[in-house]
């Protein structure tokens, strides 16, 4: 992130690299991987038909949560005028790791959805 905190994020891409694929994201606070970071996510079952698909699985954990670093705070306020980098809040942090995805993921289509919790629905509204 733009301060220097790591999120833990785990992507999951399809074999086929020849085209670009979309993505779907899920960011939380509930533990994106449970079982531990060498184990698959358990959501891939429930989202068995967008991997059949070849979506790109994106799951972070949210600032300070389980594996991500940082300090938690449930629904940090949005901060209108950031200042510093040192300023960040969801909207940064979900900027942040799409842009880094983009940049790092070679077969990524421009075509993005997000899965979650709806309380953070309106967060994702803020970056998009």
């Amino acid at each position: 992130m733009r301060d220097g905190v790591r999120l833990f994020t785990s992507i999951y891409t399809p074999k086929n690299t020849s085209v670009a694929h979309p993505v779907l994201m899920n960011r939380t606070p509930y533990n994106i991987e449970p079982g531990g970071q060498d184990q698959f996510n358990f959501f891939l079952q429930v989202y068995s038909r967008y991997i059949e698909d070849e979506y790109i699985m994106v799951f972070q954990d949210v600032r300070g949560k389980y594996m991500s670093e940082g300090l938690y705070e449930d629904i940090r306020p949005v901060i209108p005028l950031k200042n510093s980098n040192k300023d960040t809040d969801e909207t940064t942090d979900t900027w942040d790791s799409v842009d880094w995805l983009v940049k790092n993921v070679k077969t990524i289509m421009e075509m993005w959805g997000s899965l979650g919790s709806p309380i953070r629905d309106f967060i994702r509204q803020w970056v998009s």
